[in-house]
């Protein structure tokens, strides 16, 4: 086929059919480059030199002859057009295109095709760009957050460490007084608090950053797990009463990570159930999955439905939080989601 005889139909085939391939080259920007060189010279031109200096980065360049065609001089202007990428903050560069002595003249509908080209080319390429760009900066947020958690974890942790030895030297000089003691109990509570708080950070960072909290299997019984945490519970308050009840389930869980999510979701029963009404722990079987229901009466009125959808989101409280949330940042019943979601299973509020 001549280039002269072009019609409009093959000139839209040449647009759509580079749109194509720009949806293979993905990112690649000199494959981009490639492939735009490839739709000129197919139909369009006899060679094709292109030049392209991004914003940021490193310039590339492709130059490509029609295959057969012979590398000959140009004669006259009409066989020769070159224009730059449309104008933008990301993309600068040329495109270049020739026609030999034997192809007919660029005419004013083959240089409107050309350019049509190389505008679709250059939304390409400042996709891809952006895209990089983006990555880059979410690689950059995410070695950020981890230094955090870093911090967080060594650089707190380690003076509420010295805080908890100092006290302990402290309560052995002061045994006999007892307003000394009642300050040092109180510090240790407060450290505990801390520690909590801390640890709830550190497993909010953990989930958010996309690896999820981590686990370590083992085979678990369910029965001692519960009721070692309800002893740990029962020592901290004595209004409430804790049961479980059913039978014993064997599984390969993380039992100190399950234990953690269990607790979470019994402290928040202990907050906001009605004093001094029994929670039922209930362990059964359902398919082959293993469930841990909690059962409690709620102190006032039912949690709204919307409210209860979202229970399980960062920092959701009910409508008491003003008064029941001192001890730590909402964080709870979100942080003992993700451990369930980590073991593979799932966690609801009815």
């Amino acid at each position: 086929m001549q280039l002269s005889e072009l019609t409009p139909e093959r000139r839209l085939a040449t647009i759509g059919g580079l749109g194509r391939a720009f949806l293979v080259t993905g990112t690649d920007l000199q494959q981009v480059l490639e492939q735009l060189a490839i739709a000129l010279t197919a139909s369009l031109c006899d060679g094709c030199s292109i030049l392209l200096t991004p914003a940021s980065g490193v310039s590339l360049a492709v130059t490509r002859r029609k295959t057969g065609s012979p590398d000959e001089a140009i004669a006259g202007t009409d066989r020769v057009h070159a224009m730059p990428f449309p104008r933008s903050d990301l993309v600068h560069g040329t495109v270049a295109v020739t026609r030999n002595r034997g192809s007919a003249p660029f005419d004013s509908d083959d240089l409107e095709t050309v350019t049509a080209c190389v505008e679709y080319a250059s939304l390409a390429i400042e996709s891809a760009l952006r895209f990089e760009a983006d990555r880059l900066c979410q690689a950059r947020s995410g070695h950020f957050q981890k230094q955090v958690l870093g911090i967080v974890g060594h650089d707190l942790r380690a003076p509420l460490g010295s805080i908890v030895v100092g006290t302990e030297l402290l309560e052995m000089d002061v045994k006999d007084d007892p307003g000394a003691m009642s300050v040092l109990k109180r510090i240790d509570t407060s450290v505990v608090r801390m520690r909590r708080m801390i640890d709830q950070l550190l497993d909010l960072t953990r989930a958010r950053l996309g690896d999820g909290i981590p686990i370590s299997r083992t085979k678990t019984q369910l029965l001692p797990l519960v009721t070692s945490v309800i002893g740990e519970l029962a020592m901290t308050q004595s209004t409430t009463k804790l049961e479980v009840v059913g039978a014993d389930i064997t599984g390969v869980w993380d039992p100190d990570r399950l234990g953690q999510a269990i607790s979470n979701v019994l402290t928040n029963a202990l907050q906001y159930g009605r004093e001094g009404a029994p929670i039922v722990i209930e362990l059964d079987t359902i398919e082959g999955a293993a469930t841990i229901t909690v059962h409690n009466t709620i102190r006032d009125e039912p949690i709204p439905p919307d409210v209860l959808a979202r229970l399980f989101e960062p920092d959701r409280r009910g409508v008491h939080d003003v008064r029941h949330s001192k001890s730590g940042l909402g964080l709870g019943l979100y942080i003992a989601a993700e451990i369930i979601r980590a073991h593979g299973g799932s966690i609801t509020a009815v």
